[in-house]
């Protein structure tokens, strides 16, 4: 492999940043809040997916944290046991070399309880409990006092910065990550002169208690997400390597996330059609030999990002995973473990080198969709039936309503594009994977999200089906007064279109309509209403008798 892969997977040059404004402008503030001792939050946490720019980000801020004359340092967070068993020990020197007049503190003492104390009580195979939870932190405690009180009187201020928590997830340290929210809270609650800024992807954010850490008001948390469509094209414009058509074409094939759209941009380059990632196009672009495709086949094979050198060279050449490592494909530890080197590259590998992924083939069509759909552009057939094909062979809960979110946002972009019955199909696609969910109100209110949405645009006989829908998920939710609602706007929008429709032409649909709006008002216990469309049918079809008599001999206890 020739192909050094640092351009793909590290972070951007903070100068050459895009988005994330509201998000940056937060940080500063805290920043600036921190300067004149108005906050006491010690913590900054950025969640995402894999490749949505979170080490950027991380280094961003560590930037805009220099220039507020903070002093930054960093430590590498491990991924194999014997680098796990001394993380907060390298943290507990990291802060102290770069605390004023102070440094060495830590080291000089040579206390071996500090080493020893920090591992985490898996290393040793004890039980996690609070009591070992509360032992870690005592422990990293020990001398920060001092440390602190220095910095204090040169009114000196540290930032640690950790970047990819997961790692300790991934070699079962489970117990740091713990302990990490106990920390920033005693740093919060005794007011000390430092930070921390860490990253992790969002499985990871219930080891680290962020839920909690939020509603302590001890963390300023950022999610992020993928870029918009501005966002994207303006970061391939600073790369300066693409032509406006080229990259439209990166921005319509990829998921919008920075690191697919690098990929994208990298293979488009190659001019290698960037819309459908495989295996082929994948070893074109980072030029692997046959050892290294061979290879990561076998890396692809796993649960998690997480390989032990010596297992994998039982079946594969150590020259082929040496050209991984000197590509910087893949990061080794000293005691013989090695993962590939983002999350974002591990989930390329499984996605290109195994079956396919249904969440990533659906957030995929999904990007193509909602494009076509902001150029009124309409969808193919086959792009529909595929979406729905992965869609609902999803299982993770958490995934249907991600995606379903993300359909709504389609689907409203369908409709701003005037593609009425795209957004139609699209709100159909997601209440089908929201009902293996089984939570009726999400889907009510997924519903009703899109019933305003139709409304707005004037086309009321979707608006009409879709509170229907919504009041209906609402009722089997026990939410009797949102179903209520949505049924008395179903009646009004049904009687709307159907005064709208030609009663000569399509004198069944007003038929239709009509009874409908009659349904809608009987279920939203407006009997009067009911009656008077009833009164109102009869004078519409008052020469056609087969419509005539159905009105006439209409029982609302039987609508019910």
């Amino acid at each position: 492999m020739d192909f050094i892969i640092e351009e793909l997977t590290g972070p951007t040059n903070p100068d050459a940043f895009v988005g994330r404004n509201e998000i940056i402008e937060a940080y500063t503030d805290l920043l600036t809040d921190t300067i004149r001792q108005n906050t006491k939050v010690k913590w900054v946490h950025i969640s995402g997916s894999a490749g949505t720019g979170k080490s950027s980000l991380l280094r961003k801020f560590r930037m805009l944290t220099e220039q507020h004359r903070i002093g930054t340092g960093s430590v590498e967070v491990p991924f194999s046991p014997k680098s796990a068993s001394q993380f907060l020990t390298d943290i507990k020197q990291i802060i102290d070399e770069i605390a004023p007049d102070w440094r060495g503190f830590v080291r000089k003492r040579r206390n071996p309880e500090i080493a020893g104390v920090l591992e985490p009580p898996e290393f040793r195979g004890e039980f996690v409990n609070e009591g070992n939870l509360n032992k870690m932190l005592d422990m990293f405690l020990v001398d920060l006092d001092e440390i602190n009180n220095k910095m204090v009187e040169k009114s000196f201020r540290n930032a640690i910065f950790l970047d990819d928590l997961d790692r300790l997830a991934t070699c079962e340290f489970t117990s740091i990550l713990q302990v990490i929210p106990m920390i920033m809270k005693k740093l919060m609650d005794l007011d000390y002169n430092l930070m921390f800024v860490t990253t992790s992807h969002f499985n990871t954010n219930k080891f680290l208690n962020i839920t909690e850490a939020i509603e302590g008001n001890y963390v300023l948390h950022f999610d992020i997400s993928q870029f918009n469509f501005k966002e994207a094209e303006l970061m391939l414009r600073r790369k300066g390597k693409l032509g406006k058509t080229q990259r439209e074409i990166v921005v319509q094939a990829s998921t919008r996330v920075p690191f697919d759209l690098k990929l994208r941009q990298l293979i488009q380059l190659k001019d290698i059609d960037p819309t459908n990632l495989n295996a082929k196009i994948i070893t074109d672009a980072f030029n692997l030999v046959s050892d290294e495709v061979s290879l990561l086949r076998e890396l692809a094979k796993s649960s998690i990002n997480y390989y032990k050198i010596e297992d994998i060279a039982r079946l594969h050449s150590i020259e082929a995973i040496e050209s991984l490592n000197n590509a910087l494909f893949i990061s080794k530890s000293q005691d013989g473990y090695f993962i590939i080197d983002s999350y974002a590259l591990w989930e390329l590998v499984v996605h290109v080198f195994k079956p396919t992924d249904p969440r990533t083939e659906a957030i995929l069509l999904l990007n193509r969709l909602r494009y076509q759909a902001e150029i009124s552009q309409l969808p193919s057939t086959r792009d529909l039936n595929i979406l729905e094909e992965h869609f609902t062979g999803i299982e993770d809960n958490a995934l249907i309503f991600e995606l379903s979110a993300q359909l709504a946002e389609t689907a409203k972009a369908a409709l701003d594009g005037k593609l009425i019955e795209t957004a139609w199909n699209l709100l159909n696609l997601a209440t089908i994977g929201l009902e293996k969910t089984g939570d009726n109100e999400k889907i009510a209110d997924f519903q009703e999200t899109l019933a305003k949405g139709f409304a707005k645009v004037d086309h009321d006989y979707f608006a009409a089906k879709t509170y229907e829908n919504a009041a209906r998920y609402y009722r089997k939710a026990s939410i009797e007064w949102k179903s209520v609602t949505n049924y008395r706007e179903a009646g009004q929008k049904y009687v709307k279109e159907a005064g709208k429709t030609n009663l000569k032409n399509y004198h069944y649909a007003v038929r239709s309509m009509l009874h409908n709006a009659i349904k809608s008002y009987i279920n939203a216990n407006e009997s009067k209403k009911a009656k008077g469309v009833i009164e109102e049918a009869k004078l519409i079809f008052k020469e056609y008798e087969n419509h005539l008599n159905f009105f006439n001999t209409l029982d609302l206890q039987g609508e019910v």
